[in-house]
């Protein structure tokens, strides 16, 4: 049995040829410094000047957060566009040159950073084995509207769970799923009822089943994670469900000269109305994660921006309230900037209360 994560031992922040001996140690006594601080309080920010190295120091405070965990739960990297690609090149020069065997080979993260909320609720439900360390996301993944076909399709289907005499509605949802949903080629007419007819977390075994080729396409992945569905048993839902129900009512039961423009309506009416359970969806997914690492937080200095809302904003009480994705999601946050002082008072306190 291997011995437990170590960050004295295990994490060698100085590379020969990149970085001078003196700055790794500072890189090194500031990341334990993070670690030990966010044992004790919400969270912190690191406000270093750029090029001190802030990167590494947030990857190494990461690893140490993942592997000390228990549950090996990944920790969530939000950065803007602008340095979404640098993140995982960096976090491949951390795991090569400065993490030590065996934890090299487990730390584990995208490529490419994730840009939009689906891909990312898709990483939480991973298990051990193929969960990644780190995940990257865009500042603007979370509030993007939902394309996902899968969840939504999800959606109808639990919009339609409990009603009587939905197996027609069922049937006529087979006949312009494709349209509806924007997903023509994902299965035949005949699969959409199986779907339907079935729980999500069904669905994969059903796919692998019957059209295996669309399961490869989701390379062995649950397509609605089980976090996500579970959520929608919520109360704040029945209004948008049951608006999304009317609607499908409405979908064409035969052929008719008008049926092109109904269904071009139905889409429309069921889009507003599934993106208005998205919103809601968001906000009530039931997962903690160890640490938010939030890069360049001076983005979040004043409250009413999009992204300050579709993140934190919530009273956790109000059912009708639209709580942010990252709503008591986070056990700890560290924040990133290089401008702290750049901050007029109000707003650096507008980003401290996150905590």
């Amino acid at each position: 049995m291997s011995a437990p994560f170590d960050p004295g031992r295990d994490i060698k922040l100085y590379v020969e040829g990149r970085i001078k001996p003196e700055d790794a140690a500072r890189q090194a006594r500031t990341a334990v410094e993070i670690v030990a601080r966010l044992k004790k309080q919400p969270g912190l920010i690191l406000a270093d000047e750029v090029g001190m190295g802030k990167t590494f120091v947030a990857l190494a405070s990461a690893a140490t957060m993942h592997f000390t965990d228990p549950e090996r739960r990944p920790v969530v990297v939000m950065v803007p566009s602008s340095l979404a690609e640098k993140w995982p090149r960096d976090a491949d020069v951390f795991r090569k040159k400065c993490l030590s065997a065996p934890w090299s080979e487990q730390f584990r993260f995208p490529e490419r950073p994730i840009t939009r909320g689906t891909d990312f609720l898709k990483t939480l439900d991973d298990d051990v084995a193929k969960r990644n360390s780190v995940v990257f996301v865009t500042h603007g993944a979370l509030h993007r509207s939902l394309s996902d076909g899968w969840i939504r399709l999800a959606i109808l289907r639990k919009a339609l769970h409990g009603r009587h005499g939905t197996a027609e509605i069922r049937t006529a949802i087979g006949r312009f799923a494709g349209e509806l949903l924007r997903m023509a080629r994902a299965v035949d007419e005949e699969a959409w009822d199986g779907l339907l007819s079935r729980d999500p977390s069904e669905w994969l075994k059903y796919l692998k089943r019957n059209y295996p080729e669309t399961a490869e396409q989701l390379a062995d992945d649950d397509p609605v994670p089980e976090h996500l569905w579970k959520a929608l048993d919520g109360d704040v839902f029945t209004g948008e469900l049951r608006n999304i129900y009317d609607c499908l009512n409405e979908i064409p039961r035969r052929e008719s000269k008008h049926k092109s423009e109904k269904i071009l309506q139905l889409r429309r009416d069921l889009g507003k109305h599934i993106e208005n359970v998205w919103a809601l969806l968001k906000g009530r997914i039931d997962v903690r994660l160890p640490l938010l690492i939030f890069d360049e937080a001076h983005h979040l200095k004043n409250p009413e921006t999009r992204l300050v809302q579709s993140l934190f904003q919530g009273s956790g009480e109000d059912v009708d309230e639209i709580n942010g994705a990252f709503y008591g999601v986070f056990e700890k946050i560290l924040m990133l900037t290089a401008t702290p002082f750049q901050l007029g008072h109000h707003e650096l306190v507008n980003v401290l209360e996150l905590f």
